[in-house]
């Protein structure tokens, strides 16, 4: 089987209100997506585990998750991690706390070259004699960019290109403003 690019379509099982009682411990929407889409679930499979004789109820999983331990889903005869990659000790999923992370981490080695007496950015202040430039981050219509106020000029920042090599700036940009979100912001 082909690996599956999870960004390549959308699956709709189910729209609910976060408020809905044991939502994020109901194992139904899970195991739902693993009998419709069992490759979506693939990459998060345990091999080699043997599958619990017991799963806990929706009540017990929420006791595990506000204590910070994360339970394995089993669907039929397979164990899965959550795609949520479980739960850190702050009761809060890893992936968004490997994203928050990330995202810090980016921001301030983005910072470090925009610092950078030879960067384009200190280039371009310097030849308009600009001597506190003041950069942020910014959001435009065609995405995240680096603006300096003094100049009243952006240095749009680079995209994700599916099977190219990592660039941590183009990561930082599809963590923060993904084209998708970028489209539904009003300018």
């Amino acid at each position: 089987m082909a690996p599956v690019r999870i960004g390549d379509y959308f699956a709709a099982i189910d729209i609910r209100d976060h408020n809905e009682i044991n939502l994020f411990e109901n194992n139904e929407l899970i195991e739902i997506l693993g009998q419709t889409w069992p490759e979506l679930l693939e990459p998060y499979e345990l091999k080699s585990v043997l599958s619990p004789t017991v799963s806990p109820s929706p009540v017990e999983r929420k006791m595990l998750r506000k204590s910070g331990l994360s339970g394995f889903i089993t669907i039929g005869e397979k164990t899965y991690m959550g795609p949520g990659m479980g739960i850190t000790s702050a009761s809060t999923s890893n992936r968004v706390s490997i994203s928050a992370t990330n995202v810090r981490r980016y921001a301030k080695e983005l910072a470090r070259v925009v610092s950078d007496f030879d960067s384009e950015f200190q280039v371009d202040v310097r030849a308009e004699k600009i001597t506190s430039p003041k950069f942020n981050l910014c959001i435009t219509p065609r995405g995240m960019a680096i603006y300096e106020t003094n100049l009243d000029k952006a240095w749009l920042l680079p995209k994700k290109v599916p099977n190219s090599s990592f660039n941590y700036i183009a990561d930082l940009n599809d963590l923060v403003a993904p084209d998708w979100a970028v489209k539904r912001v009003a300018f």
